[in-house]
């Protein structure tokens, strides 16, 4: 269950630290000050009039206006010792806050922070914060994740996402989910946040290995390397979980006769390997093999002509990704059989799609483009970009 803090800074003016005692806040988060060394005017006083109540402050963040790589490293110097000074125990996390202000103030002084720049900054200020004995987190809201950090940056860290639109988007230790929030003791609004941490000492809270493959699936932990990089660095088995969402995501169960003919394309390997897999999957690998026997016994077939579609719709048009484990391209719409596929599509491989297919049994086969063949997929495993 996530538990309910909020954070606080000079905004907020002077607590009745009693009166936030009375109600639900759990934990709270301060700012300590921004730039080389400014400290907020409150911060010594809300660090101690704070725990005085029992409130733990389970961190503190800076807000930054660093415009190098050093810059960053003192101002987490500056923080650690700020920190230091306020007695705060247990040690808090303290976390990097590089907003729009502090990329404003960096142009203004001649200086572009991008997306390196930004993650450079960040790794510089916490690996000297965890250099100094206490933990390390990043503030940043759903634009930064997408446009100005890297997986392999943020996760490192503890992650506090500012998402105000409900459960967060991206996974995080902490979500401030509101800067409206309104609590007994502090005048005017102040910010609230979720943590999925049972205190600073621990980790995440992790969650059921189902649970997470449904993440996946709706979109919450990336694509391919990303993914893989994330869940791991969260401590899950990336394995286990793709095992679990091809399972998901999967094609209806087929035929002994479909599953024949994947076999001739390569879908399940060959030898020992290929009787694992078909035996893992609930196929009798003897049944199977007497028809691939069969299939290729035959004469073989000249390549199929690839056909023409038959309609056009420009609001089709666009780039698809394959959502299954794999798909078969094939040179007519609708023809299962071996020699009708061109090649094999591999679950998150994209297709160019320019507006043609072919309607039959009710089913849409696109005309699409993987690389420099082109064929007939079913939209049934194809997601629009």
């Amino acid at each position: 269950m996530a538990i309910k803090g909020i954070d606080v800074s000079e905004h907020q003016g002077s607590i009745n630290f009693s009166k936030v005692a009375s109600s639900d806040v759990q934990f709270v988060i301060l700012r300590d000050g921004y730039g080389k060394n400014t400290v907020d005017k409150y911060f010594m006083q809300n660090a101690r009039g704070f725990q005085s109540v029992k409130i733990p402050v389970w961190g503190v963040y800076h807000f930054s206006y660093a415009l190098s790589e050093k810059d960053a490293e003192n101002e987490a110097v500056f923080a650690v010792t700020k920190v230091r000074e306020a007695g705060i125990n247990p040690k808090p996390i303290i976390f990097f806050d590089l907003e729009y202000d502090s990329v404003r103030y960096a142009k203004d002084n001649g200086i572009l922070i991008d997306k390196a720049k930004c993650c450079a900054f960040t790794k510089a200020f916490c690996e000297k914060v965890k250099s100094l004995g206490y933990k390390a987190g990043v503030y940043f809201n759903q634009d930064y994740y997408a446009n100005m950090y890297t997986p392999d940056i943020l996760y490192k860290y503890v992650t506090w996402l500012a998402d105000y639109e409900g459960s967060p988007n991206y996974p995080c230790d902490y979500q401030q989910y509101t800067n409206k929030g309104s609590v007994p003791g502090i005048n005017g609004n102040v910010d609230m946040n979720y943590s999925n941490l049972k205190d600073i000492s621990t980790q995440p809270v992790k969650k059921t290995n189902d649970v997470v493959a449904e993440e996946v699936i709706a979109g919450k932990w990336g694509n391919g390397a990303e993914r893989k990089e994330r869940l791991t660095r969260a401590g899950y088995n990336y394995n286990d979980i793709q095992t679990i969402v091809n399972k998901l995501v999967s094609e209806p169960e087929k035929s002994n006769q479909e599953i024949a003919e994947e076999v001739i394309a390569g879908k399940w390997g060959n030898g020992d390997d290929r009787k694992k897999r078909l035996t893992d999957a609930g196929y009798n690998y003897n049944d199977i093999q007497a028809i691939v026997n069969k299939l290729v016994g035959s004469k073989p077939a000249a390549t199929p002509k690839l056909a023409a579609a038959q309609s056009f719709s420009k609001n089709l048009a666009g780039t698809y990704v394959v959502n299954t484990l794999r798909l078969n391209m094939r040179y007519r719409p609708g023809e299962l059989t071996p020699e009708n596929v061109i090649k094999v599509l591999d679950k998150g491989a994209e297709v160019q799609m320019y507006g043609y297919f072919t309607a039959i049994g009710g089913k849409n086969w696109y005309y699409v483009q993987h690389g420099s063949d082109t064929g007939f997929v079913s939209d049934t495993y194809l997601i629009k970009k």
